[in-house]
């Protein structure tokens, strides 16, 4: 389990005691807060939130159902939920969180696409097929930006591009795979490749091992193929949309590509906490 109090953020906005990090006194106990699940392909994300400002936050990885339950019991010692919000890609942990939520909390969780409606239009052609996650990052780029075209970029087991236009509807994107799965794939699906990950440091483009050739395939292609889909979806626009990453490998692609504007953490919690306010 990763425990994250809201390390890299903006300057919260709200009273000192609602900011307050480390072990909870006194005068933290009784603040009502947001419970809300991003829980994806691989790990769950669960955090909570007062207003925009994220106080806490647990990391779990998915396939251990006990060890989801015991971060919930740590993350919402002290807090007093009023309200729960779930996007999820992966069924299993998601219903261990709703069965949380409703056995210690008293409380129906809110999914969104599902008993929360997506806020946002989506202006596609199939929008039963638009993920949680994806509607998530949506409500994120509708409500921070409105009257202004944003793509977000989710880095995460599959990278996703959503795009929402500047009169504030999801009009579609791409889906490609992320870094972690083109290093396996590249490994199940040919006979002699090996494994590889990439390390902390960026490859050289010019590699001289088969290790070294397939680390930077998998990661100067990405930098590649976000640049150049990002130009195309903005001419095909026609409009200059905000450039935003998220997600585990966003920092590290995001600094070699010139077309990423910001890079936000928690983006899609942050999508479905806003969602909650719009049911």
């Amino acid at each position: 389990m990763v425990r994250d109090r809201g390390r890299g953020q903006p300057p919260a906005r709200g009273p000192p005691a609602a900011r307050a990090r480390g072990p909870r006194g006194p005068e933290l106990k009784g603040v009502a807060v947001d419970l809300v699940a991003d829980i994806g392909n691989t790990r769950a994300k669960v955090g909570v939130f007062q207003g925009d400002d994220l106080l806490d936050k647990v990391e779990v990885e998915n396939g251990d159902p006990e060890a989801l339950r015991r971060a919930l019991d740590t993350l919402c010692a002290g807090w007093i939920p009023r309200r729960a919000g779930l996007a999820q890609v992966s069924p299993e942990p998601a219903e261990v969180f709703a069965e949380w939520v409703k056995d210690k909390l008293k409380l129906e969780v809110a999914r969104l696409g599902e008993s929360l409606p997506c806020p946002v239009p989506l202006e596609i052609d199939e929008p039963a097929g638009v993920g949680p996650d994806r509607q998530a990052n949506a409500v994120w780029a509708a409500r921070t930006y409105p009257a202004r075209s944003v793509i977000v970029i989710d880095l995460g087991t599959a990278i996703t591009f959503d795009v929402v236009a500047a009169r504030g509807a999801f009009v579609g994107g791409a889906i490609a795979p992320g870094l972690r799965l083109q290093a396996r794939a590249m490994h199940e699906h040919t006979a002699r490749l090996p494994q590889v990950s990439l390390g902390e440091a960026d490859p050289s483009p010019l590699g001289r091992t088969t290790e070294e050739c397939l680390q930077a395939g998998i990661f100067w292609s990405t930098v590649g193929l976000i640049d150049t889909l990002c130009a195309q979806i903005a001419h095909q626009l026609e409009e200059d949309p905000l450039v935003v990453a998220t997600g585990g490998d966003a920092k590290r692609i995001a600094a070699r590509c010139p077309c990423v504007a910001q890079v936000v953490s928690d983006l899609t919690l942050r999508g479905v906490r806003l969602a909650l306010d719009s049911a």
